[in-house]
């Protein structure tokens, strides 16, 4: 699984996505759930990142901005 930024009505939204085979065995992707959206100031965004952050036992202040163009998919076994 890893997460996808979609931009939908003018909004950004993070999305949680999964990979799986069809019936054919042709890979596709598959959108579990809507997480956030992530153009809200003082949104729900920071809560997640910093409950991801205690969940693979580190403390948030570890978490830090990127610089430079953003990416369109996070791997979320990265975090």
């Amino acid at each position: 699984m890893f997460t996808k930024l979609t931009k939908s009505g003018g909004h950004t939204y993070v999305q949680l996505v999964e990979s799986f085979c069809d019936e054919n065995s042709r890979p596709r992707l598959r959108t579990v759930c809507t997480l956030v959206r992530l153009d809200e100031v003082g949104g729900p965004v920071d809560a997640l990142l910093k409950g991801l952050l205690r969940a693979k036992g580190m403390h948030a202040s570890m978490a830090q901005p990127q610089q430079g163009p953003h990416h369109n998919a996070v791997d979320t076994d990265e975090l």
